[in-house]
């Protein structure tokens, strides 16, 4: 500027006279290139401020270039042009603009005012009052104005813009030099801006909020009186509105920075529960930005607090204002955890302080928790919400009414909790305990707890809530997930009238209505909810909604009707409707359609059904109170046979309500009279039981002349319409006439096939018209369904006629038989095609050779028959009871005659080896497929003598084999593993059922158990069965020989399962291959098996094998003696093999065989592995012990012997001996049992795994088939008794029992080498424990076990002591936990063990960086000489509550930068500090 000074002077002192510097400037700057203007409009804006005279010209040339420096600047770069405007611009020609920029925006106004809300000019939000309240409309303003869309945007967006550019350089000393033109612009601009923030177009908004918030922030000393009202009007309108929300924040935290009384809030404006309302909802959307600026403006607002408030949201009280500002510190830092820094383990550590904050007496409202709450869910970290979840189930009931009581709270339930208690990953089900779900039974818990944590109309409000939340969910809600949810709602709703309106009932009937998933899913829903009717208030809801609900929701669910469940609905409406005036309102809802013709809905039937059996049970009624009662006795019409139809839907119902109508009576005089559909005397006889029709007392005697005139009568018009051509009216007359035959043959006895033969029926089946299918597919529909219906009842007839009847089959009536079923595949369905598999079944049994020489004589193509009827069954698939037409094609395929066809017939073996492949690969996502394959197996494999060996000579059969053995559960597959934790729900719900058996039959584990079964039965001397089994082995063997040193201890493909199959087939290994096995199984397999549980299961097979052939008893002792590369783990294993081994030789071998081992294990004493050392030092007991049973003195007298033995008795080690239950090795002859094969106790510890019990064998049913008993003793787990603590047992026999012991687990790691000699005696410090319980990281557990074991600790807490048996503390501990005392002390508990041992005089001793932390080595200070230490977490170190109960912190001195230590090497340190000034020094 000093140039453009200096230039002005010179040319102010021209004597020109033609014209003045001025106006030549000016002349200039309006000719000149536009890159020379910024100077020249420098120079003449010196030169008019230093000119006397003023310029009116002049100044308006400078003025015009200055508008357009604002007007045509571009949006993308502002800064030079705006920064030449202000630097040029006078008051003048700011109060100019000023004006220009309110009526440019009072025309955006008003034209957001006039146009459609839809409109991209108009306001984002409703501003018609705040326009009214503070700028009195705009039509005045926008008068003339006649601007098109894009220039007023543009001209607007520039124009605020310039302001907030202006705001920002005029910042600090506007008070100084433009006062009145900042009063100007606070009397008009803010207002504007307030307004124009509310358009929906986001620049306009934008740059209308970034200049007011400069001028709030800088100048709000010139607002006027009522600013602090109309920004804050103008801000809660954006903010509820949920429009421009962070610009709106952005003006919120420079207002209530603001200082002068006209700007900053007033008292009035923080009393408004809207104030801190709009703060909440803040808080709870958006992102992390927002949050922080809704962090930082509660705690201002609370600040700025000076008077009491009591609103709903938000209360203070100015005389508690520390605790109160304490507590609301202690909720911002719990949103930072939750949402900004998403820390599980830092939100853990603050449990205590949000169980506080949810305490009846915290000072932060409810809904603020709620918030809370809903961002720990909303977190983007998992762990996080799964943290919150475990809070909130450890909830007292008193602080989940707090956090749920009001309306926030249960939105928080349907929006936030439930959705995420419902993911169906949550729902993992154990491989060990697969009828249990943790997540759903926690949840059910919760659930019931929250309804049962208030009051009733609570309880009311929250399970109309969750009901609700169901209902809207749908079908889209995880069906187990609203199983369990609608448990909890039982659970806490039970015994209370809670449901008092009829939208109750409404929401309850519609959940009971969701259908689609599969039955069993669909049922335990239904249970539920047929429970929850007990809940329900019938005097507020009225008797008809209640009955009515009643019947809908059971409606073709009558089976659901529990005996038990009505006996329930009796006792808790029985006593209120047995006033006269409400039962008669009950029986003239349930029979007041006596008098119509046509039969009444299915629903209203059911109504009656009710009603009666109610009627049955009360007998508190008197004749007087059942009106209807002779009526429904007399009239027997079509309608009642429609009502019993119904009736039988529920057998319990039956029975009862049967008597009331002379039990055995009922079905014969039904249909002596009657004259009604064959539809409803089909449906009626088919669900009809037999039983009832059964008895032999003279008062109980039947007409027995009724049912055989309904089935000749029938068998008389199928004959008559034999040769009809199908139609489809008179098609469904004779299909349900058929119907009424196949179901009334059931009541009749076999001799009726004397009359009507197979030849008979057969030739009714060949001589039917199937219908002729057109284009129109719902006439194509109908068509096949009646077909089918007609089908199915004469191939039902068909298989009675067979099996009843007494004359063999011959081979031609077979032949036609099975030439028949080809010509209906298409017309097969649901009953007519389990039909079509029975009669094969039945042809296979009653007349097997004729079954087979048809095969030979092409007179029936079986493996044809059989494709045919699978591509029919593979269709079946699509309808819902698919899975009846898988069992029932299961049972065809393995029948004993159709596997031993199988064997000599190529094409058959072909056939239904391809159709099991398909049947498994179905069996992978459907429950009940694959145990009915390992049963159809067992049971051809037990079938009699006729067949003796046809499993045997079934090779293609062992891949199916194998596949059943393998089988576990997928955990993925979480619908399909979540099933069986809720069939124990369902018997839970509705008891007395066994409801898994029920929907699937047998459990899983049984595709397992028979196939087990069958192998423990094979005979080794049986040729077939014997390679069968060869074959096998080799197959599940081979995997194993490909074992690598350095694999991974956990293995995908490998299975326990696999080797308890060698086990059981070890018996047959034949003595020519006995040696190549076991070398397989000792260098190839065990070798390099680094699974404990695997190593145990090769070491039973190499004793085993060994026993039984002692001529290579010798071959474990060059691993052992002299090995060429030494393998610890391998040496451990052979150690155990050899103890096995030489307690179950014959005596003429064994004092040599144990006099080797004992000569070789003695020296192991002192080896160099640790792990050899340590099982070599184990065995010493029991070798001393046997070789005194045994009598071997030249062995006891050894002075070797006896010293090692002697120094293990005296030494720490023995400890572990002496107190355990059964430390003896492992019997693998004993213990040879089923028992302990599959559920010895070998499988408990480590990874998760299912285990068979005992009972799943000893319950299955045996078989009178030649040579076929189990060859492998069921065997007991024997109950154990502490071994003697002063002498060993006498017995050197095993007890039985399988250990997984701690020397298994230590091995799932490479061993660690050490340079120890012979074992010594310790010395712990006995007074010295350590506390670890904060510590979750199962490397640095181990390592702090193994340097504490070193150390001498006395004890070791840990949080749990389960983390000891995995693989990442067990590969660092080497061992060492089983020479400490490990004491499990969970987190919670922390306080009170400190408190506790400082009562028995220790010093509690924490190693933690503080203020006040003795650096250890330096001073006089000492550990005590009894000292409990507290270790903190790896991240966080030790809880700020924690530390309050230490005496005394330690911290380890440091030189280098790095400000932290890893906890086992930090405890390491202090441990090392500790011993040496114990030492002395």
């Amino acid at each position: 500027m000093d140039v453009y000074r200096s230039l002005a002077a010179i040319l102010a002192s021209s004597s020109s006279p033609a014209s003045s510097p001025t106006s030549l400037i000016a002349f200039q700057l309006s000719a000149a290139p536009i890159e020379q203007k910024p100077a020249l409009s420098r120079i003449l804006a010196e030169l008019l401020h230093s000119q006397s005279t003023p310029d009116p010209d002049a100044q308006k040339i400078l003025h015009d270039y200055i508008r357009t420096l604002v007007s045509t600047v571009s949006l993308e770069d502002v800064s030079a042009d705006f920064k030449l405007a202000v630097e040029l611009a006078d008051e003048e020609l700011l109060v100019q603009i000023l004006d220009e920029t309110v009526e440019d925006v009072g025309a955006l106004l008003y034209k957001a005012k006039e146009v459609h809300v839809s409109s991209d000019d108009a306001f984002a939000v409703g501003s018609d009052k705040f326009l009214d309240s503070y700028l009195g409309g705009t039509a005045a303003e926008s008068e003339g104005k006649k601007l098109d869309r894009g220039d007023i945007q543009d001209t607007a967006v520039r124009q605020l813009r310039f302001w907030h550019f202006l705001f920002i350089v005029e910042r600090g000393r506007a008070q100084a030099t433009n006062e009145e033109l900042y009063r100007r612009i606070a009397s008009v601009l803010p207002a504007r801006l307030l307004a124009s923030m509310a358009l929906r177009d986001l620049n306009i908004a934008k740059a209308a909020s970034n200049a007011l918030c400069c001028f709030v922030n800088d100048f709000h000393q010139f607002l006027p009186a009522g600013s602090s009202e109309m920004l804050w009007d103008g801000i809660s309108r954006l903010v509820n509105a949920e429009v421009h929300v962070d610009l709106a924040l952005a003006l919120w935290l420079r207002w209530i920075a603001a200082t002068s009384e006209n700007a900053k809030p007033t008292q009035e404006i923080l009393a408004q529960d809207k104030y801190w309302a709009s703060i909440q909802k803040c808080l709870a959307t958006g992102f992390s930005e927002r949050r922080k600026y809704s962090i930082h403006l509660l705690m201002t607002s609370i600040s700025l607090i000076q008077e009491p408030i009591n609103t709903r949201t938000f209360t203070f009280d100015p005389k508690k204002r520390g605790p109160i500002t304490a507590a609301w510190n202690k909720f911002t830092t719990l949103i930072e955890i939750t949402s900004l820094s998403t820390s599980p383990n830092q939100l853990r550590d603050a449990t205590p302080d949000l169980k506080r904050l949810l305490d009846p007496s915290s000072y932060v409202p409810a809904s603020w928790l709620v918030v809370l709450t809903s961002l720990g869910f909303q977190a983007g970290s998992g762990g996080v919400s799964r943290a919150f979840w475990d809070i909130l189930v450890s909830l007292e009931k008193n602080r989940l009414a707090r956090l749920f009581e009001g309306p926030e709270g249960r939105k928080l339930l349907q929006d936030v909790i439930l959705p995420f208690c419902a993911y169906a990953s949550n729902f993992v089900v154990g491989r060990s305990t697969p009828e249990k779900c943790e997540h759903g039974t926690q949840l059910a818990t919760w659930v019931g707890r929250i309804l049962g944590a208030g009051d009733k109309e609570m309880m009311k409000a929250s399970a109309r809530a969750i009901l609700t939340w169901v209902d809207e969910t749908e079908d889209n809600l995880f069906a187990p997930a609203r199983a369990w949810i609608l448990k909890g709602l039982l659970e806490g709703v039970e015994g209370q009238a809670v449901f008092d309106e009829v939208d109750d009932l409404r929401l309850l009937f519609r959940i009971a209505k969701m259908q689609r998933f599969t039955k069993m899913k669909v049922d335990v829903c239904v249970a539920i909810v047929l429970r929850l009717l007990l809940a329900v208030d019938v005097k507020k809801v009225g008797v008809k909604e209640f009955w009515n609900s009643l019947a809908e929701i059971s409606f073709k669910k009558e089976y659901l009707l529990s005996e038990k469940y009505m006996v329930a609905l009796l006792e808790q409406f029985g006593p209120w409707l047995v006033e006269r005036e409400q039962f008669f309102t009950v029986t003239e809802m349930a029979f007041g359609l006596k008098n119509e013709k046509d039969s009444p809905p299915r629903v209203d039937m059911l109504k009656a059904v009710l009603v009666l059996y109610w009627l049955s049970c009360d007998e508190q009624l008197s004749p007087d109170h059942f009106p209807g009662r002779a009526m429904w006795i007399k009239d027997l019409d079509k309608t009642r046979v429609s009502f019993w139809t119904v009736l039988l839907g529920n057998r319990q119902l039956f029975h009862r309500v049967a008597n009331i109508f002379g039990g055995l009576t009922v079905l014969p005089r039904l249909l002596s009279s009657y004259t009604g559909s064959e539809v409803d005397l089909a449906n009626l006889l088919e669900l009809w039981p037999a039983e009832l029709l059964e008895s032999e007392e003279p008062e109980n005697a039947l007409d027995k002349s009724v049912l055989p005139r309904i089935f000749q009568s029938r068998w008389v018009r199928l004959l008559d319409s034999k040769d009809e051509k199908f139609e489809q009216k008179e098609g469904q007359e004779r299909a349900y006439c058929a119907a009424v035959c196949a179901s009334s043959v059931k009541f009749l006895r076999d001799d009726v096939f004397e009359r009507i033969r197979v030849e008979d029926i057969l030739g009714m089946i060949n001589a039917f018209d199937l219908p002729k299918l057109g284009r129109n597919k719902h006439d194509n529909i109908e068509m096949t369904s009646t077909a089918g219906r007609f089908i199915g009842a004469m191939l039902s007839l068909l298989d009675r006629a067979i099996v009843a009847s007494k004359e063999e089959l011959d081979t031609p009536t077979v032949s036609k038989i099975l030439l028949a079923l080809p010509r209906l595949m298409r017309f097969l369905e649901n009953e007519s095609l389990l039909g079509a598999l029975a009669i094969i079944r039945s042809v296979a049994t009653t007349a097997p050779q004729q079954l087979l020489e048809c095969q030979k004589l092409q007179g029936g193509n079986l493996d044809s028959l059989i494709l045919q009827l699978w591509e029919t069954v593979d269709a079946a698939t699509l309808r819902s009871d698919f899975i009846k037409a898988y069992l029932g094609f299961i049972e065809t395929i393995f029948h004993p005659v159709v596997v031993s066809e199988a064997v000599e017939n190529e094409e058959l073996r072909d056939a239904i080896s391809t159709i099991t492949n398909e049947i498994m690969k179905l069996g992978n996502g459907r429950r009940s497929i694959k145990p009915a394959i390992a049963k159809a197996i067992r049971q051809a494999f037990l079938h009699t003598s006729e067949y003796p060996n046809i499993i045997g000579r079934s090779k293609w059969l062992i891949d199916t084999a194998i596949d059943l053995i393998l089988w576990s559960t997928n955990p993925k597959d979480l619908d399909m593993s979540v099933e069986h934790p809720l069939t124990v729900l369902f018997d839970d719900v509705a008891p007395g059922i066994d409801h898994y058996h029920e929907y699937y039959g047998d459990h899983e584990i049984f595709s397992q158990v028979y196939v087990f079964d069958m192998l423990a039965r094979m005979d080794e001397r049986d040729h077939d069965q014997a390679e069968f089994a060869k074959v096998l082995r080799e197959k599940l063997f081979l995997p194993w020989t490909e074992n690598y040193m350095g694999m991974s201890v956990w293995t995908a493909w490998k299975k326990h399962s696999h080797l308890q199959t060698l086990v059981l087939l070890e018996r047959f290994v034949e003595a020519d291959d006995a040696r190549e096995f076991l070398d397989l199984v000792i260098n190839k397999a065990l070798c390099n098996e680094p699974h404990p549980r695997f190593r145990f299961l090769f070491e039973w097979i190499i004793s085993l094998c060994i026993l039984r052939y002692p001529e290579h008893r010798n071959c474990i002792w060059p691993h052992l003696q002299y090995p060429e590369n030494q393998n610890p783990k391998l040496q451990v294993s052979l150690l155990r093999v050899a103890l096995m081994v030489s307690r179950n030789l014959s005596p003429h071998l064994r004092e040599e065989y144990f006099t080797e081992l004992v000569y070789t294990a003695v020296p192991l004493t002192s080896n160099t592995k640790v792990v050899v050392r340590h099982q070599a030092i184990a065995m010493q007991l029991e070798l001393w012990e046997d070789a005194s049973h045994f009598g071997f003195s030249t062995l006891t007298k050894n002075p070797l012997f006896d010293r090692v033995h002697k120094a293990v008795l005296t030494s720490s080690y023995y400890k572990e001996f002496k107190n355990a239950k059964d430390f003896r090795t492992f019997d693998g002859v004993g213990n040879y049992t089923l028992t302990s094969i599959f559920s010895g106790t070998y499988l408990c510890g480590g990874d998760e795994i299912e285990i068979i019990p005992t009972t799943a064998f000893s319950g299955l049913p045996e078989n009178s088939g030649k040579n076929r008993h189990c060859r492998i003793p069921l065997g007991t787990i024997p109950t154990t008794t502490t071994a003697s603590t002063t002498t060993p047992a006498k017995n050197p026999d095993h007890s039985g029992k399988v250990e997984y012991n701690r020397h298994d687990a230590a091995q799932l790691s490479a061993p660690i080498q050490t340079k120890s000699t012979s074992p010594t005696q310790p010395t712990p410090n006995k007074s010295l424990i350590i506390i670890a319980s904060l510590l979750e990281n199962g490397f640095n557990l181990g390592g702090l076990s193994r340097v504490s074991e070193i150390m001498g600790v006395q004890t070791l807490t840990l949080h749990s002591k389960a983390i000891t048996k995995t693989s990442e503390f067990t590969s660092v501990s080497v061992h060492s936990e089983s020479w400490l005392d490990i004491v499990e002390v969970p987190n919670s508990g922390i306080t009170a063990y400190l408190r506790e041992k400082r009562s028995e005089g220790y010093t509690a001793v924490g190693v933690e960086q503080t203020d006040r932390s003795v650096i250890l080595g330096q001073g006089d200070w000492k550990f005590p000489e009894k000292t409990v230490l507290l270790l903190g977490t790896e991240k966080f170190g030790i809880p700020a509550e924690l530390l309050g109960e230490l005496d005394v912190c330690v911290e380890i001195p440091q030189r280098g930068i790095t400000r932290s230590m890893n906890v086992q090497t930090a405890a390491a340190v202090v441990l090392y500090e500790i011993v040496k000034q114990r030492m002395g020094k």
